[in-house]
C-alpha cells in the first residue's frame, strides 16, 4: 500500500541514477488498502515499462529460466504468486517454463533517466533472488560480497 504521492515522488527520484526493484504487488493498493482503479504498479507501470493486472496464487515453484541478459543458476523459480506482467517498453529478462503462466514475464528491466527500474512478478525463489542481486550489482559496478551466508528470508510453505 502507499500514497499516490509516494509513488509519484519515486518516479522522479527513479530519474537519478538509481536501480529500484519493483516486486510483487507493488502499488495495488491505497493507504486504506482499496485496490486502485488502474494498472498496477500506479504511478510507476509507465517508468518501468511493465504493469499487471491480473495474478495468482501459486502452490508448488514455477520454473523459470532467462530470456535476455539476466544469468539464472539452475533451480530458478517464482514462488507464492505471480503477477500477470505485461512489458510495453521493457526488455523481458525472465520468464516462466510454465504452460499457462509462460505468457506473462517473471522478470523485466528498463532504462529510465540515468538508472533503471527491475520489476520482478513473483516471490522469487532462492535462486531466483540470488541471480537478481548478483545481476544489479554488477550493473552497479560492485561485488556481491553483502550477501549472508544463510540468505534464506521465508519458510518455506
Amino acid at each position: 500500500m502507499s500514497r499516490d504521492d509516494t509513488n509519484e515522488v519515486a518516479v522522479r527520484r527513479r530519474r537519478s541514477v538509481s536501480h529500484p526493484i519493483l516486486g510483487p504487488c507493488t502499488g495495488y493498493a491505497d493507504t486504506e488498502a482499496h485496490a486502485r482503479a488502474e494498472i498496477a504498479p500506479a504511478r510507476l507501470h509507465e517508468a518501468a515499462g511493465a504493469g499487471y493486472e491480473e495474478f495468482s496464487n501459486v502452490t508448488a515453484p514455477v520454473p523459470a529460466s532467462a530470456a535476455a541478459s539476466l544469468p539464472l543458476t539452475q533451480g530458478t523459480a517464482g514462488t507464492r504468486w505471480i503477477d500477470g506482467l505485461t512489458a510495453t517498453t521493457a526488455d523481458i529478462l525472465a520468464q516462466y517454463d510454465h504452460p499457462h503462466f509462460r505468457k506473462w514475464p517473471a522478470v523485466t528491466s528498463r532504462v529510465h533517466g540515468a538508472g533503471r527500474i527491475t520489476t520482478v512478478g513473483t516471490v522469487p525463489g532462492p535462486e531466483l533472488a540470488r541471480s537478481l542481486f548478483s545481476w544489479a550489482a554488477k550493473l552497479a559496478g560492485t561485488d556481491d560480497t553483502w550477501r549472508p551466508e544463510h540468505p534464506r528470508l521465508a519458510r518455506p510453505i
